[in-house]
């Protein structure tokens, strides 16, 4: 363990002043208070007092920091929340999604463990804000960014300012290991570790979600049920290769899969061979 710097005089009068009104040391005065008093000697509270008062600045400055806290934050299927966090920044989770975060004193680090969050961050050039996403790292110091986290897809996509992306395990030397962003792009990271070319993007489209919004704008049939069905608890199924390969564009209530599957049958002339409880197939 490194051994932080001896402290100055300073530092030990600050730290004793700030001592003065522990339990401890109010409870050290009043037992000396009333013990009778003796010419020329030092009274043996008083030593101990001051030797337990050094040994707590010895302490402060040589034992190790203690971790900041980490705290969990989550969503049920069909759930967005907004969330302030501690220095001011904002976190908006999408559905099922999961994070755990720890944003106190220096330190300001978010790992997203599955879904989807948008984070609008507070300024602070000391402070890097970091997210961590599968073998990912976004780091910004006052922005706005989208974070996705999904079994098949992990992305970033910019709305304000700059962001510097990381991938902690690129598959190789010589591929692309680092980027950055300009608003209105994003960039995904690959099953092989690296990280793609920059595109633009809708923003309209990608922060829908955050009005309760699907938008599978020039999205596969198998890409937009996947996206719907992570909003409702009925999920739908198109059992057709040729169907599900197609694209589409539109805009539906978000977790709404029955007006989701009345547009595909429609459009593709299909029908209903299952429905329970919690599936509807279409065919």
């Amino acid at each position: 363990m490194t051994r932080r710097p001896k402290p100055s005089d300073d530092e030990i009068l600050r730290a004793l002043y700030a001592l003065r009104d522990s339990p401890v040391v109010c409870e050290a005065r009043t037992f000396a208070a009333a013990r009778p008093r003796r010419r020329g000697l030092v009274r043996p509270t008083t030593r101990w007092m001051a030797a337990a008062a050094v040994a707590a600045v010895g302490f402060a400055h040589f034992a190790p920091w203690p971790r900041p806290p980490e705290q969990m934050l989550g969503t049920r299927v069909g759930e967005v929340r907004s969330v302030r966090l501690e220095d001011g920044s904002r976190v908006i989770l999408d559905t099922d999604t999961r994070l755990r975060m720890s944003v106190a004193g220096r330190t300001r680090r978010v790992e997203l463990l599955s879904g989807r969050a948008a984070f609008q961050v507070a300024h602070d050039m000391s402070r890097p804000f970091r997210v961590a996403a599968g073998a990912m790292t976004v780091t910004a110091v006052g922005t706005a960014f989208e974070v996705m986290a999904l079994p098949r897809r992990t992305s970033v996509t910019l709305m304000e300012g700059r962001v510097v992306i990381n991938a902690e395990h690129p598959p190789k030397a010589g591929v692309r290991r680092e980027a950055d962003l300009r608003p209105g792009e994003q960039l995904s990271l690959g099953a092989d570790g690296a990280l793609s070319s920059r595109r633009p993007v809708s923003l309209d489209s990608a922060l829908a979600w955050r009005a309760l919004r699907v938008d599978v704008s020039d999205l596969t049939v198998a890409e937009a049920v996947a996206e719907m069905n992570r909003y409702s608890k009925v999920k739908l199924a198109v059992r057709n290769p040729t169907v599900s390969s197609r694209r589409i564009s539109g805009v539906f209530r978000a977790g709404d899969v029955e007006a989701l599957a009345a547009a595909l049958a429609a459009y593709f002339e299909l029908r209903v061979v299952e429905r329970s409880g919690g599936r509807i197939v279409l065919a």
